[in-house]
């Protein structure tokens, strides 16, 4: 699905906002003169484009478009020479859709048998099938051959829902994309595909602290009417191949609540 979007480019307004600054003390407009910027004038502008009628400047969305007219209506205002598209101060961002929505109401969990509420005690990856079993750690989930580093070299988890802790899904822990060297799929594996290949019938994340600070934008985010988009060409998100889904701090607690001493 692909989608066209005018939007302002924010960073050409910090910068104009920085070559005002510069000008001269002899040119004549009032903007001319760094000192016409003040704190006040600032808060004006960023309690606008803030606001909640802007609706958080998603990406598409109506607030985003709004905020992109009202910079681009100063920016005019100022005298400064677009540099977007046909002489104007926007540019045409191609974009495809790179997370589909979750649709929440046909998403289940329970935990020994009382049911899990979506949002509260877990939010969830876009996938298809039912995952039932019983619960075994997995670390990071990573397979890394050059590094010796098996998550599952002395656990069975066929048949079993693993619990791994939230990282990058691009590289291990502590190593960068760049040194994930060898054939994907038999030199390194990512945490779901070798889960998947070691028999397990789904992921529950251990949500990272990061992800716990976000934890309510990546939920709207994830149910939200259009899904996720970003920019074409850039890498699409992959569906996973297991249900997977992220717990709250709440549901960690109950996850490891026979582990506490």
């Amino acid at each position: 699905m692909h989608s066209k979007l005018n939007r302002a480019a924010i960073f050409s307004f910090s910068a104009s906002l920085l070559t005002l600054a510069s000008f001269t003390a002899s040119a004549q407009r009032p903007f001319a003169n760094p000192n016409y910027i003040t704190a006040a004038q600032l808060k004006t502008y960023l309690t606008f484009v803030a606001s909640d009628e802007m609706e958080g400047r998603d990406t598409p969305s109506r607030g985003l478009d709004i905020t992109a007219m009202f910079i681009a209506a100063h920016l005019e205002r100022w005298g400064l020479k677009p540099g977007g598209d046909a002489g104007t101060y926007f540019q045409k961002i191609p974009l495809v859709m790179g997370r589909p929505k979750v649709l929440t109401d046909k998403v289940a969990a329970s935990l020994s048998g009382k049911d899990l509420a979506y949002g509260d005690d877990f939010i969830c990856a876009a996938s298809n099938g039912e995952a039932t079993g019983k619960l075994v750690y997995g670390g990071s989930g990573w397979y890394v051959k050059a590094k010796n580093m098996d998550p599952y070299a002395a656990v069975n988890v066929s048949g079993k829902i693993v619990v791994l802790n939230q990282g990058s899904t691009f590289s291990a822990p502590g190593m960068l994309r760049s040194e994930m060297t060898g054939v994907a799929g038999q030199d390194y594996i990512d945490p779901v595909s070798y889960a998947k290949s070691k028999g397990a019938t789904g992921i529950i994340y251990v949500t990272s602290k990061s992800g716990l600070s976000s934890w309510a934008r990546t939920k709207s985010s994830s149910e939200g009417s259009q899904g996720g988009y970003q920019m074409e060409g850039r890498r699409v998100a992959v569906i996973p191949s297991l249900p997977v889904i992220y717990a709250s701090e709440k549901l960690c607690g109950q996850l490891f609540e026979s582990e506490k001493t």
